[in-house]
């Protein structure tokens, strides 16, 4: 498959073999053969365009607009509409853009979710079982059939909201846990599966029991994680699957890779790009840590006139209200730390947005003696910061300034943590895609 600058290629020596179009009176020319051509060329380019958020490793953002990917070599037009090409070595993340949505990550709902020691997710149906109940059929929305040893499975949700509502993030501490549709959790050891049931040793019991399945919203088994292996980039679809693989190609609005699939050797899959919500690019050892994995806990302040008022997380965005101090912990490998912070003033009358002046201090570490400062008020309502962290510990600190804690309400968002993986990472099929 050519990639567009071969296109381009093509198209600039066709027009140039064209004949220029005559002049009309008063200077103005006619659309050449030349032109015509261009256009013919441009025109289903255009059309295969996809609008994307591209995160490099400093955590900048480009909005462009992607035409393919081939040989480690990303094409697209930049806001100026110029054809740029970038190769992905220094690229974190590639994000879709859904414009027919409220932003890039709307995932459509998933029948049920199938969760890997190795982080893959494979939205599908339960299939039954092989191997006397040590391996599970499961049916992929997008890759068909697959056999999945239980070993290989830290969870099995058949029923997503059931399983959600149950789960309370309780962590497993060695133990397996069924949910049940009601909410009710068992806890013990999963000794296998039936094609109609999930069979336990409830904790303190001496017998197994069977819990139908018709009964089970979620099971979570207390396998340990595994890492990814080494040279693989990682594929989000929009029902939530992900799935690594190697030798990423887009061309003509489809992705080719080469999936490590459970139950199967290395083999090449090919999906329609719309069903693809973002693209990390974690051969190259470098990933994004999601907001919602790094604790964090409120080391003082979080009250104002006497009423406490709690920090909030909604959606992706974390609300403080001054004064307050907070610590986020991120592993020891973060290396950069970037967001938008803003005053948080929606619903109030503009007239009073003036009371709210506040001061955003971001300490590297507890003890930084040289922490970031920014002041958030009417004039600048609103920062961007990016800044190189040491960690392990970031603390974040939101004082009142001079007219008090009145209205000191500020919205973080798009909250960025660069991961970097320590481990040495294969170049082979990993960085040349």
């Amino acid at each position: 498959m050519r990639s567009i600058l071969d296109l381009l290629s093509i198209c600039r020596s066709s027009s140039r073999s064209a004949r220029p179009a005559p002049r009309r009176p008063g200077g103005a020319r006619f659309i050449g053969a030349g032109a015509a051509v261009v256009l013919a060329c441009l025109a289903p380019l255009a059309a295969a365009v996809t609008p994307v958020i591209l995160v490099d490793d400093e955590l900048s953002e480009s909005s462009v607009k992607l035409t393919d990917l081939t040989g480690g070599v990303m094409s697209y037009f930049d806001r100026q509409r110029q054809l740029r090409q970038s190769p992905i070595d220094r690229l974190v993340q590639l994000r879709v853009v859904d414009e027919d949505a409220a932003g890039p990550d709307v995932l459509d709902e998933p029948i049920a979710m199938l969760v890997l020691v190795d982080g893959q997710r494979l939205a599908g149906q339960w299939d039954g079982v092989d191997d006397e109940g040590q391996t599970l059929r499961w049916t992929s929305t997008h890759f068909g059939r697959l056999s999945v040893p239980l070993e290989d499975v830290v969870e099995l949700t058949l029923r997503i909201d059931e399983a959600a509502a149950g789960r309370g993030g309780d962590e497993l501490d060695g133990e397996d846990v069924v949910t049940l549709v009601n909410g009710d959790e068992v806890r013990g050891f999963v000794t296998g599966l039936a094609p109609d049931a999930v069979v336990l040793m409830p904790t303190g019991a001496d017998e197994t029991i069977r819990l139908p399945m018709a009964r089970v919203a979620g099971v979570r088994v207390a396998n340990p994680a595994e890492p990814r292996a080494a040279g693989m980039q990682t594929v989000t679809l929009k029902d939530g699957s992900i799935v690594h693989g190697r030798s990423l190609d887009l061309a003509g609005r489809r992705l080719k890779l080469d999936a490590a699939l459970p139950g199967r050797p290395m083999r090449p899959i090919d999906l329609a790009f719309e069903r693809v919500a973002r693209i990390d690019f974690t051969a190259n050892g470098l990933a994004l840590i999601p907001f919602a994995d790094l604790p964090r806990r409120v080391v003082d302040g979080g009250a104002v006139f006497g009423y406490v008022i709690p920090t909030r997380v909604v959606g992706e965005d974390l609300l403080l209200h001054a004064p307050i101090t907070l610590d986020l912990e991120a592993p020891p490998t973060a290396a950069r730390l970037a967001l938008t912070a803003e005053l948080d003033l929606a619903g109030t009358p503009a007239g009073v947005h003036d009371w709210a002046d506040c001061e955003l201090i971001i300490y590297r570490t507890p003890d930084d003696d040289a922490p970031v400062r920014h002041r958030l008020n009417s004039a600048q309502p609103q920062v961007d910061i990016n800044l190189p962290i040491t960690g392990p510990t970031i603390r974040i600190e939101l004082d009142a300034a001079v007219n008090g804690p009145i209205l000191d309400r500020v919205r973080l968002r798009r909250i960025r943590l660069l991961n970097i993986d320590p481990a040495p990472v294969e170049t082979s099929d990993a960085t040349h895609l």
